[in-house]
């Protein structure tokens, strides 16, 4: 092979590694920790989800659906308070993860509601939760789920 061929060649896998690397999904900038649940009554049909979502890049995201086979819909919703009488309203167009921040969800706060529970949550179980960003796109998060009256996370390794 001669010279101009080796240099052709060489020109080649240089592009298709560049098209490779731009056809590469970006890695993402959302991290999900803690992400935690109440265990519930027998015949309960909502539960509830905290978690801490941490934005690590340059540009704001947003948590734009969410699922999970445990229940028939799953959404962000905030608890407000106004004349005394607590609420729970949906996050109308998506929960905003600012950029360099963390969002943290607790009780009393900002949640992911889970409407019609298939089954009852139970205390050491855990199950997934799918959650979909405008930017980072798809991730799905492992739900530790806690007593019934917990106010925090289970401890490392519970639900495991």
């Amino acid at each position: 092979m001669n010279m101009s061929a080796r240099a052709a060649m060489a020109a080649i896998a240089v592009m298709l590694g560049l098209l490779d690397a731009a056809a590469a999904p970006p890695a993402t900038t959302i991290a999900v920790i803690k992400a935690w649940a109440r265990a519930t009554p027998p015949k309960a049909d909502v539960g509830v989800v905290y978690m801490t979502i941490t934005n690590q890049g340059t540009t704001a995201d947003r948590l734009e659906s969410l699922s999970s086979p445990v229940a028939g819909s799953a959404m962000a919703h905030q608890t407000t308070m106004k004349n005394g009488v607590m609420a729970m309203t949906a996050i109308s167009g998506g929960l905003v993860i600012p950029p360099h921040a963390s969002v943290v969800l607790k009780p009393f706060h900002k949640h992911i509601m889970l409407e019609g529970l298939k089954t009852p949550l139970q205390a050491g179980s855990s199950f997934p939760l799918n959650m979909t960003f405008r930017h980072a796109g798809k991730i799905v998060v492992t739900v530790s789920v806690t007593g019934m009256g917990a106010m925090q996370a289970p401890a490392a390794g519970a639900g495991k």
